[in-house]
């Protein structure tokens, strides 16, 4: 272990180059920082703004924690640079030896996000950072931001960073009729599947309870093809116009109260009877979860958002199941709710698997 408790500062690229300089760097790794150093320090800046505003609004005293996803150098210079423990999201990458600061990790895969029971029991953390990490996902950004989502504390705070698909060099090349973006490489990591701007990622993170308080763009890549003249001239055009800037880092404060059901794409089901019976509405239907190859954990009844009724689904349903194919496992179930004081018409059936995913099956 580094034996090393005092926060370190960070305030130039060779304060970082310094002190990376510890450890063991391959020639790819030490490129791969070179590039990134301008980086490092803005995300630094921003994971300590965001610390510093929770800790303002907590008790005195109260420690505040920090998870980065996917782990790699700036998990090492988080730990380095705040008392804030550092717990550690994706593929073990953390450098060896690590900071005595970096404590949990959950190894997990991001594509896999809509599948609950690989990060539902993690930590909540004040603020969680994920820098230069969804442009390599395959999945849905919707899903992987509402994953994220329940890492967070309600008040907390998520600090993305990720390359600008609308910056000035890829509009150029686009108008000279070149692709902006590299080929999938071979190999265990393909590149970039997909990049973003933020008009894109910012409405699905409000889905999931984030808003967003800062949007940042600013040439934070050090890419070798610009020489200096290159890079100043690429500075001063871009400097009128932050959305053409390479890079960009938008913050997110989630809001208070519980995370809001994301809708699934992975629970089915179908209500096959709605009816008034003896002063009661009765509810018959069957439902599955996809992900988990098991019967969906609960269905509720609702009117307006009001829950009134929350059963499990027990039924056996063969004729469901023979239809879904043998890797389903579905149940069906039979909700009963009196109509005393309530319209029946606001009535509607909800399943759920219990993560957070949610799938309206309508009112009949």
């Amino acid at each position: 272990m580094i034996d090393d408790p005092v926060p370190v500062t960070f305030r130039t690229d060779q304060d970082v180059r310094d002190y990376l300089e510890r450890f063991t760097l391959g020639a790819e790794e030490r490129t791969y920082m070179e590039w990134m150093l301008p980086r490092y320090l803005r995300a630094l800046a921003f994971v300590d703004e965001c610390l510093k505003a929770r800790a303002a609004k907590l008790p005195a005293g109260t420690e505040t924690t920090i998870a980065d996803v996917a782990p790699h150098f700036l998990s090492e210079l988080m730990a380095a640079a705040f008392r804030s423990p550092v717990n550690t999201i994706g593929i073990d990458y953390r450098l060896d030896p690590p900071h005595p600061r970096l404590d949990d990790h959950l190894t997990i895969d991001l594509n896999t996000l809509h599948a609950k029971d690989g990060w539902r029991g993690f930590w909540r953390h004040d603020v969680v950072f994920m820098g230069e990490i969804i442009e390599h996902l395959w999945a849905s950004p919707r899903m992987v931001l509402g994953g994220i989502a329940r890492w967070i504390k309600p008040g907390g705070y998520l600090v993305l960073q990720t390359p600008n698909a609308a910056a000035l060099e890829r509009r150029l090349m686009l108008l000279f009729g070149k692709n902006p973006y590299e080929m999938l490489r071979e190999g265990t990591n393909p590149g970039h599947i997909r990049e973003y701007t933020a008009d894109e990622l910012i409405p699905l993170a409000l889905d999931h309870g984030l808003d967003v308080v800062k949007i940042h763009y600013e040439n934070y890549f050090r890419i070798p093809s610009r020489g200096p003249v290159k890079r100043a001239l690429y500075g001063a055009v871009t400097a009128l116009r932050g959305t053409l800037r390479d890079g960009m880092t938008l913050v997110f404060k989630k809001r208070p109260g519980d995370d809001p059901p994301l809708e699934s794409h992975v629970i089915h089901g179908q209500l096959d009877h709605v009816a008034l019976e003896d002063g009661h509405v009765v509810a018959k239907g069957w439902a599955t979860d996809a992900a988990r190859r098991a019967p969906a954990q609960s269905v509720e009844v609702l009117c307006g958002d009001d829950v009134l009724l929350t059963i499990e689904p027990t039924i056996d349903r063969p004729d469901v199941a023979a239809d879904l194919g043998p890797t389903y496992a579905c149940c069906g179930f039979e909700a009963r709710v009196a109509i005393d004081g309530i319209d029946p018409q606001e009535l509607r059936v909800r399943v759920t698997d219990g993560y957070g995913d949610a799938r309206d099956l309508g009112s009949g």
